[in-house]
């Protein structure tokens, strides 16, 4: 049963749909305009320097960034926000002073209500605009569950969903309008290898030794480190509350159907826990899409 819409208190989105489905790279149409449609030569001449000028962004947007700053989703890297944010300071992106903020009241097949937050605006550079938007909802996989449980409403904190739907919106404008999209073997190169796959949180499985417990691998310790940084930037720096969220994301329920409590202390989160924990991150950072 598809969820329903019960009530919408909100704003209109300020742009049309045709606008939303702007191509990633739309600067390569407007640098072919700018020039004498006439002149074949000079249209191919015009996309070849865009073309050559966007590399160049490309490369200088990876140096503005670090191994933190990536993740490994699928054998992809996936550019965080704390890294897309780091970029748009460098070129000067410009954010927009007033955003609009959609709120949902949605009701599921048992008819409890949740909150989805949809944050819309525009991010202009130099003369590209990217409209975009950034959702979250109430339901969101590190503010809205504890234990693998939805929390009710009175127990989830709006302002974190608001600010997540918000991060979301411009980590998607800003790499949609400057077309940051890479392999990791550009990634490496780019960085000189400064930013590898090995460096960044992944999601791949390491393999047991029989009869006892698997040996942890050189970078766990590394992916500790990382993954509490991002779990501290998601809580904006509350260490109470960061422990209360890994907590509620390292617990599980065993085969009595008994809950199992999860770690506070990063520390004790074993290498197998540290896969499951980052796809939560992640999916926490990229918000419900």
């Amino acid at each position: 049963m598809t969820d329903k819409i019960q009530s919408q208190n909100h704003e209109e989105i300020p742009f049309s749909p045709d606008e939303m489905m702007m191509p990633i790279d739309a600067g390569v149409e407007s640098a072919v305009q700018l020039v004498d449609p006439k002149s074949m030569n000079a249209v191919i001449a015009g996309a070849e320097k865009y073309i050559e000028f966007h590399d160049r962004l490309r490369k200088l947007a990876i140096k503005a960034t670090n191994a933190k700053d990536w993740v490994n989703e699928g054998d992809n890297p996936y550019l965080q926000a704390t890294g897309a944010t780091k970029v748009a300071k460098i070129f000067g992106v410009s954010m927009p002073e007033n955003p609009t903020i959609i709120r949902e009241k949605i009701s599921d097949e048992s008819d409890e209500d949740y909150y989805m937050y949809t944050v819309s605006g525009i991010v202009e550079w130099r003369d590209m605009k990217q409209p975009n938007i950034g959702t979250c909802s109430t339901r969101d996989s590190f503010f809205g569950t504890r234990k693998g449980k939805f929390l009710p409403l009175s127990e989830v904190d709006l302002t974190n969903i608001k600010r997540k739907a918000y991060t979301n919106f411009l980590n998607r404008a800003i790499k949609n309008l400057l077309g940051l999209s890479y392999t990791w073997e550009e990634i490496e190169t780019m960085s000189e290898g400064k930013i590898t796959k090995a460096l960044c949180t992944g999601h791949s499985y390491s393999s047991g030794t029989k009869g006892g417990k698997a040996p942890e691998s050189p970078e766990a310790g590394a992916k500790r480190s990382a993954l509490w940084a991002r779990i501290m930037a998601l809580t904006r720096g509350d260490e109470d509350l960061a422990k209360e969220q890994l907590e509620a994301a390292t617990g599980w329920v065993n085969n009595k159907g008994e809950a199992v409590p999860g770690r506070t202390d990063i520390n004790r989160v074993t290498e197998k826990q540290l896969f499951h924990l980052e796809k939560k991150v992640a999916a926490a950072e990229r918000g419900a899409q």
